[in-house]
């Protein structure tokens, strides 16, 4: 059976490595993206089973990225929204 994938979305580099490998050590397939842009084409080819996205960044709206996840992904799907970091 194949480990569940997380989409982060994460402008902060550092950030973004950090959280990914926390999730890659307990098993978790990542798809690590620095932008809204870059999450919204991968949820177009790869299948998740979770995304986690700040709620507010410099550059976007979480809401941006909700609305595409709403087209691109199954309703059984998990989504974590954070106001002031990550999750």
């Amino acid at each position: 059976m194949k480990n569940p994938t997380v989409l982060l979305i994460i402008e902060d580099a550092q950030d973004l490595e950090t959280y990914g490998n926390f999730l890659r050590d307990r098993g978790y397939e990542t798809l690590m993206c620095n932008s809204p842009g870059e999450g919204l084409n991968s949820l177009e080819t790869e299948s998740v089973s979770m995304v986690i996205v700040r709620q507010a960044t410099l550059t976007f709206q979480g809401r941006q990225v909700k609305e595409g996840l709403e087209l691109n992904m199954p309703p059984q799907s998990t989504y974590a929204f954070s106001r002031g970091g990550v999750v």
